[in-house]
């Protein structure tokens, strides 16, 4: 993999003498740290994220894909380290990928000399707990699992853009149970990102809690991000949404995959156990909302056969394939537990979105706003269409205006361009004006001017417009 400390570089030199930039966002991942960091030049915030490398030999022949993240306790630090640069490889991949819902990233670098790097960025704050994290954790584990055996011991560095906000953890716990409609707009923000921009698009996000899905405010009032029309002006949740717009950011990649990579490889689950847990969740979620006016008692297992048919053959789509699905296909109710519960039991991660499967308030609401998401994307489509179809055709008559004979050269300006053409066309104008003027005699006479016409217009053709 190729690397690069271009830009760290960079961010240590304009940071001299220590100016406080560099600063500790988080320690809660079990793999990294991230720190973020200002180019005083541009004023442009960056994520910085380190990420522990190393790995314990194997006492059996295996490959290095075999190799997985181990946990090393020192004290107070409890980390994972990544095993080799594959990991590092693939959450670039995706960062790339899913840019927009992600943060794009910048640089990478991945190095065994890991204590010039914190030296490095130690020179450049006076932030005491910044500098605990860099010099009492980072550098201390790293020093520690070397002395435990740990072999191709680094530090990687990857550099991307920082999105400021709030994790949808940290906005829960501000709102409380008091604010239940905006709490419920978080919520149906979220869910409506993950199916369309991860789940339609044939990819899995497994460690997608709330510590890793940020909120933040809309930069333009206008991004699709979380729109909604007026066709429920009822509807408090969607009314919220249309007035606070706000956008909802993954913040790692590490562990995204394939649907099919997902389900039907050994190191996950068995694709038909895991279609009896999705199928189990969906009856379970049916079992709630019965009502047994006759006081017979029924188990949520005896509410499979009321999963329709339809719902059963979106979840064999998602599940068997990594075929893009639209937000269309999600119809009714029963199609949108389905892609929850696919969503639910793909990890533990999920379990803090497992009740809403059966929050009837939330389906219905989460459903309206998929349906009007979908009539947008359809509406900008055919918008797309139509502006590439007038351009085509304002180029075609453009191109016939002139003809082979082109009056107008490669560098001349679209301005003076459009001009020189509304010229012709107002001299075809005139001439087709005094071709229909006039009876037979004046057809021999229309026939001379064509040809004089032509002449000048070959003449013409010689002349550059500048």
């Amino acid at each position: 993999m190729a690397t690069t400390d271009h830009l760290l570089n960079h961010l240590i030199s304009v940071n001299q003498p220590p100016n406080q930039t560099l600063k500790v966002v988080s320690e809660d991942s079990l793999y990294s740290y991230v720190f973020k960091m200002t180019d005083t030049n541009t004023r442009k915030v960056y994520a910085i994220k380190l990420i522990p490398m190393g790995h314990l030999p194997k006492s059996d022949v295996d490959s290095e894909s075999q190799e997985e993240s181990q946990e090393v306790q020192l004290y107070d630090i409890k980390k994972k380290t990544t095993p080799n640069d594959r990991r590092i490889e693939k959450e670039l991949e995706y960062l790339h990928h899913f840019s927009g819902i992600g943060p794009h990233p910048e640089s990478v670098t991945i190095s065994t000399d890991y204590n010039y790097i914190i030296d490095k960025l130690l020179t450049t704050t006076k932030d005491r707990v910044t500098f605990e994290t860099l010099d009492e954790r980072i550098r201390r584990l790293l020093n520690h699992i070397r002395s435990q055996g740990f072999i191709n011991v680094k530090l990687a560095c990857i550099i991307m853009e920082f999105i400021p906000g709030q994790t949808l953890w940290e906005v829960q716990q501000k709102l409380g149970l008091s604010q239940t409609d905006a709490s419920m707009s978080l919520l149906i923000v979220t869910m409506s990102q993950i199916i369309d921009l991860l789940f339609t698009h044939g990819y899995v996000l497994i460690d997608c809690h709330q510590k890793n899905v940020q909120i933040s405010k809309s930069r333009d009032p206008s991004e699709a991000v979380c729109r909604a029309s007026a066709q429920a002006p009822t509807n408090k949740v969607l009314n919220f949404l249309k007035e606070n717009p706000f956008r909802v950011v993954l913040l790692d990649f590490g562990d995204a995959y394939l649907r099919t990579e997902m389900y039907n490889s050994d190191a996950f689950i068995n694709k038909e156990a895991f279609i009896n847990k999705v199928k189990d969740r969906v009856a379970h979620a049916l079992w709630l909302e019965y009502d047994d006016d006759d006081d017979v008692w029924k188990k949520s297992e005896d509410f499979l056969k009321d999963i329709p048919p339809k719902s059963i053959a979106l979840m064999e789509k998602l599940i068997t394939s990594d075929d893009f699905i639209s937000l269309s296909e999600i119809q009714d109710i029963n199609d949108l537990r389905v892609v929850l519960a696919i969503i639910r039991e793909t990890s533990e991660q999920y379990s803090w979105m497992g009740g809403l499967i059966n929050n009837g308030k939330f389906l219905n609401t989460l459903l309206i706003y998929l349906k009007e998401e979908a009539t947008i994307r359809r509406e900008e489509a055919l918008q797309r269409i139509d502006g590439y179809q007038k351009a085509k055709k304002i180029r075609t008559e453009k191109d016939a205006l002139v003809g082979d004979e082109r009056l107008v050269e490669d560098e001349t300006t679209l301005v003076e361009a459009e001009r020189q053409i509304a010229i012709e066309k107002a001299k075809a104008s005139k001439e087709t004006k005094k071709r229909n003027l006039g009876g037979k005699r004046k057809t021999k006479k229309k026939s001379k001017t064509k040809k004089k016409y032509k002449t000048k217009r070959k003449t013409k053709s010689k002349t550059k417009f500048y």
